[in-house]
């Protein structure tokens, strides 16, 4: 099963958008939530590997899910709060470790 990831700006939040859910975040608290959002998928991952072991991924999959590449405002506001936890952000292949998610 793979989960799409969509970060996008709409008006001055940040929305990330997954097959499984939407957070918003706005921009007074971003970098707390950021982290936080950072937090939750390492949870999901956890709960990936559980749908996993029992076979359940047919309640969440669905067809044609595709992973979509950010705009680059987006990317620019997520770069920019990714390098503030410490990520290398100029190696696209760890920018795109973090948005994208493969269980």
């Amino acid at each position: 099963m793979k989960i799409c990831v969509v970060v996008t700006i709409v008006g001055t939040v940040l929305v990330v958008m997954t097959s499984l859910g939407m957070t918003v975040i706005p921009p007074a608290h971003r970098r707390k939530t950021v982290y936080q959002h950072i937090q939750y998928w390492n949870r999901l991952r956890k709960f990936a590997s559980l749908i996993k072991t029992y076979n359940l991924s047919h309640h969440f999959e669905r067809p044609g899910i595709t992973v979509f590449v950010p705009v680059s405002s987006s990317n620019d506001v997520f770069l920019t709060e990714a390098a503030w936890f410490g990520y290398n952000t100029s190696d696209r292949a760890t920018v795109e470790s973090i948005l994208v998610y493969h269980i």
